[in-house]
Formats: structure tokens, sequence, C-alpha cells
């Protein structure tokens, strides 16, 4: 989230964030593709700013799906879910054209969200296994 491309996030129906959800979950608005693929204005160099962005988050969502021709929730199981030892399913909210909202909306279940926060803990390792890289 520091690619400094202006995208807004103040939830008051205007913003960026409010037209991604329309386009996502109603027949009206923009193509959430379009959305996220517009002439956008950087406000400041790569890497100079972190700013929340779901726009970014969406943005990398779409590249992975393409990239490896899966879900993001099948990739989520595939790399996280089950190597961390997930009791429950986990599921994005899903839109129009069956895409997820990486943005968020992740559903799971509370011990799985305490897995998930143990995992994390300890820098992505369980049971001496790497699940998540370290950076």
């Amino acid at each position: 989230m520091s690619s400094g491309i202006s995208w807004s996030e103040d939830y008051g129906g205007r913003d960026d964030a409010s037209r991604l959800w329309r386009a996502m979950f109603f027949r009206y608005g923009d193509d959430a593709n379009r959305l996220l693929s517009a002439n956008r204005v950087r406000e400041v160099p790569a890497g100079k700013r972190f700013k929340y962005s779901g726009g970014e988050t969406a943005v990398l969502c779409e590249v992975l799906a393409g990239a490896t021709k899966k879900k993001v929730s099948a990739l989520t199981e595939e790399l996280i879910w089950k190597p961390m030892g997930a009791e429950a399913d986990a599921s994005w909210l899903v839109g129009r054209n069956d895409s997820e909202f990486c943005t968020g909306a992740f559903n799971a279940t509370a011990r799985d969200y305490a897995r998930l926060g143990r995992l994390l803990a300890d820098d992505g390792a369980r049971d001496g296994m790497q699940i998540i890289l370290k950076a």
C-alpha cells in the first residue's frame, strides 16, 4: 500500500472504496476491473508513503488470480489455511462475475483466526515449517 497512486477511502459514499463496492455487488455502476485500471494520479513516488488502499489489495487479488488461474480463496486454502491446520473453511464475500472481494469481508471461525494470529506471531512458521515467507 505504498504505490503512491491516488485512492480515496473515507466511506462517505462518493469515494473510491464505495465505488468499488457498488461495482462488485450492485447491478449499476462501473465494472470493478475498469474502475481499478482507470488512469489515476500518482500522488507521491512509489515506496515513499504508506496509505491504506483497498484498491491496491483488489488489484493484487486480480493479478494473483490471473497469474495462477486460481481463485485467491483456493490459493489461501492451499498455501496457508491447510498448512496452518485450520479446522474449518474460510471464505471471502463474492460479488458480481464471481469476483472475490479481497479488500475485506474475509470470514473464518474465531479459532482459525487465532491459529492465523499464532502463525503470524511465530513469523509465519508452524511446527518447524515456514508457511508464510518472511519479508
